[in-house]
C-alpha cells in the first residue's frame, strides 16, 4: 500500500482545492469582462435616492460586484435587482426597523440557513454530485440570497407587529354579520348623466389641474422614453429555405445508408451531435417508437426546424449505480492505487483508512460518453476508474440498480434560418437607414419613408420586463434589454442599432419624461369634472321619487335580496357604489341622498331588511376569528405600503449602471 500512504495527508483537502481554483477562475473571468465598462466611469455620478439618502455610481458598483461575486451565473437584470434591493436594505430597512425595535439576528439567519442549506443539498444530491460539490455550491446559494431572505424576516416581524393591531371587538362583528347576512328590499331611481349634454357644461384650465393634483398621488411614474424604431427581420427567404431543405434530405439518405461507427461520423459532418446513453423515456415518444423498430426518424419538420435522427450504438446495462469514491491528481496515481487494490481483493475499506472517500449515486442517463464507457460492463464489486470536470476518480461499485436499454442517438438537427448573404444583405439595409436616420427625428422619418416603411412607436420604463422570464425589454420585442438599457440613459435625437438575433432594430429617442407621477390626461380629468357637474345638477331635484319623475321622467324600479358582497342589482342593472349605499342602511322608509355612481345618479328607499338569521353569543365569537384572520392579513399588506411609502425611493439608473 505504498502509493495509498503517500496519499494520506495531501488528499484530505484537494478537492476543495480544486472546485475553490475553478470557482476564482469563472469568477475572476466573469468579472474583468463585467468591469470593464461600468468600472471604467470615473464620474462618480447619482443613481438613485433612498430614504433621502443619495446613492452614487460608486455605491451601486459596490453592490453589484458583491452579488457577482455570490454567483456570476444569474443574468445582468438579477444582479441590478439584488443589488438594488440590497442598498434599499442597507439603507433604509435595517435602520428603521431597528428604530421600532426590530432586528434579524444572527442566530436566526444562522437557523434559516441551516435549514435551507440541508434542503439544497439534498436536492443537490439526487444529481450524483459529490459531497464537497454539494457543500460549495450550497454555501453559494445561500450566500447569494441572505440579503433578500434578511429583507423578507424583517418585513414579517414588522407586518407581525403590524397585525398586532387588528381586532374585531363584538359591536364590529355583529355589524359584520348583519351586513354578510342581511337582503335589502326596496326601491330605486336611476338618472344616467347623459340626460345632460356635456355642452352644457365649460371646464376650466383650473378644473382640469385641480382634478389631476387630487389624484396624482396615486399615479407614480418612474421616468420613461420614447422612441421611434424600425424593424428589419432577419428570417430566412424562399431560396434559403430551399436550400435547407435540399441539405437536409441529402443527409437523411447518407444517415440511412451509414453503418457503425460511420452513423455518428455522417451525423457530426452535418453539424449534428451524438447524445450520451440515455433510454427511450429520454426521447420524445414518436421518435423513441420509430428508434425502437430500428428504423430512422425523420426527416420531420417542427415549425422552422427540421429533425433526423437514427440509433448509433445501444447497450443494456443497470440505470443506477451506488458508489463509493476517491480523488486523485492524475490517471497515473489512479491505476496505481487500483492495482495494489487487487492485490487486496479490491478491498475499499483499505483505500478509506488512508484518503478521504465519500459516497455517491449515479443515474447512467445523467452520464456523459465517455464517463458512462467506464460503467458498461460492469457489475457490483467492480473498481472502476472515470474522469469528471477534470478529477479522476476511483470508484467501487457497492450496488447496481435495474438493467434497462440505453442508446446514443446520433441527430441532425437544421433550422430553417438566413443564409449568409441574405443576413449581409438585411445588414447593409438597416446600416444605410441608421446613416441617413440620425440627427433628428425629420431625418428618421424621411429616411423610413424612403424604404416605405412607417416607424413604430414604444415607450420604454425602467419597470417593462417579460411576463415569464423577467427580463427587462421593450414590450412585444424579444430579446429587446440592449435597446432598453440604452434608451434609460439616451438624450432626444440619440440614435443606436441593435442586432437582435432575429431582427435588427434601429430606434431613436424622440421624448423623455422623467416625472415623479404619470403625465396629467385631460381627457380623463374632463369627464371626471363634467360628472361631478352634471351629479351636481342631477342632485339638486333628486329630492324624491316624485321629483325625479317629474325633472327627468325617471323610473321608479324595484330591488329585493340585496346583499352586503353584490356588485349589481338582479339584472345587471345599478352599480357598486350603488349596493354600498343599500347595504349601509339602518332605517327603513326614507329616502336616500343622492349617490354618485360612476354613470348615474341614484336615489332610493329601502322597505325592509331581513337579517335571516338571528346573533348570538355561539355565532359573534365563532365569526370573530375569521374576521380578525381577514383584518390582520389587510393590515400586515398595509405594512407593505407603508414600508414603500416611508423609503422614498427615487430610481435614477440608466444605460451606465444597468
Amino acid at each position: 500500500m505504498a502509493t495509498l500512504n503517500t496519499l494520506r495527508t495531501k488528499y484530505g483537502i484537494v478537492l476543495s482545492i480544486v472546485i475553490a481554483v475553478v470557482l476564482l477562475a469563472f469568477i475572476l473571468g466573469d468579472q474583468l469582462n463585467n468591469r470593464r465598462g461600468p468600472q471604467q466611469q470615473s464620474e462618480d455620478f447619482k443613481v438613485g435616492e433612498i430614504a433621502g439618502k443619495t446613492i452614487n455610481a460608486s455605491e451601486y458598483y459596490q453592490a453589484k460586484s458583491l452579488v457577482d461575486d455570490r454567483n456570476n451565473r444569474i443574468g445582468a437584470d438579477n444582479v441590478a435587482d439584488m443589488a438594488w434591493s440590497t442598498l434599499i436594505l442597507e439603507n433604509f430597512m435595517e435602520p428603521a426597523c431597528a428604530e421600532a425595535g426590530i432586528v434579524v439576528t444572527d442566530a436566526e439567519l444562522e437557523r434559516i440557513a441551516a435549514r435551507l442549506i440541508q434542503q439544497w443539498a439534498e436536492e443537490l444530491g439526487q444529481y450524483g454530485m459529490s459531497q464537497n460539490d454539494i457543500v460549495v455550491m450550497a454555501d453559494q446559494e445561500w450566500e447569494l440570497r441572505r440579503n433578500g431572505i434578511k429583507q423578507q424576516m424583517l418585513e414579517s416581524k414588522l407586518s407581525g407587529l403590524y397585525a398586532l393591531g387588528a381586532y374585531a371587538n363584538k359591536l364590529e362583528v355583529e355589524d359584520n354579520l348583519r351586513n354578510m347576512n342581511a337582503g335589502f328590499s326596496g326601491k330605486y331611481v336611476e338618472v344616467p348623466y347623459t340626460v345632460i349634454a356635456d355642452d352644457q357644461f365649460e371646464v376650466s384650465e383650473e378644473e382640469l389641474a385641480a382634478c389631476y393634483q387630487s389624484k396624482k398621488q396615486k399615479n407614480p411614474a418612474f421616468g420613461n422614453r420614447t422612441i421611434s424604431y424600425l424593424l428589419f427581420d432577419l428570417s430566412a427567404t424562399e431560396e434559403d429555405t430551399a436550400a435547407i431543405d435540399a441539405e437536409v434530405n441529402a443527409a437523411a439518405e447518407q444517415l440511412a445508408a451509414a453503418e457503425g461507427e460511420q452513423i455518428k461520423s455522417v451525423a457530426r459532418s452535418f453539424a449534428g451531435q451524438v447524445t450520451p446513453f440515455i433510454s427511450y423515456d429520454n426521447i420524445p415518444a414518436e421518435q423513441a417508437e420509430a428508434l425502437k423498430n430500428g428504423k430512422m426518424y425523420g426527416p420531420e419538420k417542427f415549425d422552422d426546424v427540421w429533425v433526423v435522427s437514427r440509433v448509433a450504438e445501444s447497450v443494456k446495462v443497470p440505470s443506477t449505480f451506488a458508489l463509493e469514491c476517491a480523488v486523485f491528481d492524475s490517471k497515473e496515481q489512479a491505476d496505481a492505487v487500483v492495482a495494489e487494490l487487487k492485490t487486496v481483493g479490491s478491498d475499499f475499506s483499505k483505500l478509506s483508512s488512508v484518503v478521504d472517500t465519500y459516497n455517491q449515486n449515479r443515474d447512467f442517463n445523467l452520464m456523459d460518453e465517455y464517463t458512462a464507457k467506464s460503467f458498461i460492463g460492469s457489475k457490483a464489486g467492480d473498481v472502476i476508474t472515470y474522469n469528471e470536470a477534470g478529477k479522476i476518480i476511483v470508484a467501487k461499485i457497492t450496488e447496481c440498480g435495474a438493467t434497462a436499454d440505453f442508446v446514443q442517438v446520433a441527430q441532425i438537427v437544421k433550422q430553417i434560418k438566413p443564409s449568409d448573404a441574405t443576413l449581409d444583405a438585411v445588414s447593409r439595409r438597416a446600416t444605410s437607414f441608421a446613416n441617413k436616420a440620425k440627427g433628428s427625428a425629420e431625418a428618421f422619418q424621411n429616411a423610413a419613408g424612403e424604404l416605405a416603411m412607417i416607424p413604430r412607436v414604444a415607450i420604454v420604463s425602467r419597470n417593462d420586463r417579460d411576463y415569464q422570464t423577467g427580463v427587462r425589454g421593450i414590450r412585444g420585442i424579444e430579446n429587446s434589454r440592449s435597446v432598453a438599457v440604452w434608451a434609460y440613459g439616451a438624450q432626444v435625437g440619440a440614435s443606436e442599432s441593435f442586432n437582435l438575433g432575429n431582427s435588427i432594430i434601429v430606434a431613436m429617442v424622440t421624448a423623455i419624461d422623467n416625472n415623479e407621477f404619470a403625465p396629467r390626461n385631460d381627457a380623463q380629468c374632463r369627464r371626471e369634472v363634467l360628472r361631478d357637474k352634471k351629479f351636481a345638477e342631477i342632485a339638486a331635484n333628486l329630492t324624491s321619487f316624485d321629483a325625479a319623475k317629474s325633472a327627468y321622467d325617471a323610473e321608479v324600479k324595484p330591488f329585493s335580496g340585496v346583499k352586503f358582497n353584490d356588485n349589481l342589482l338582479e339584472g345587471g342593472e345599478g352599480e357598486a357604489r350603488l349596493i354600498g349605499a343599500i347595504a349601509s342602511t339602518t332605517a327603513t322608509g326614507i329616502v336616500s341622498k343622492p349617490v354618485k355612481g360612476n354613470n348615474a345618479a341614484y336615489i332610493f328607499v329601502v322597505d325592509a331588511i331581513d337579517a335571516n338569521e338571528e346573533l348570538d353569543a355561539e355565532g359573534i365569537a365563532k365569526e370573530r376569528i375569521p374576521l380578525n384572520t381577514q383584518r390582520e392579513a389587510m393590515m400586515r399588506q398595509a405594512s407593505a405600503y407603508a414600508l414603500s411609502d416611508k423609503a422614498g425611493i427615487v430610481d435614477m439608473r440608466d444605460n451606465r449602471v444597468m
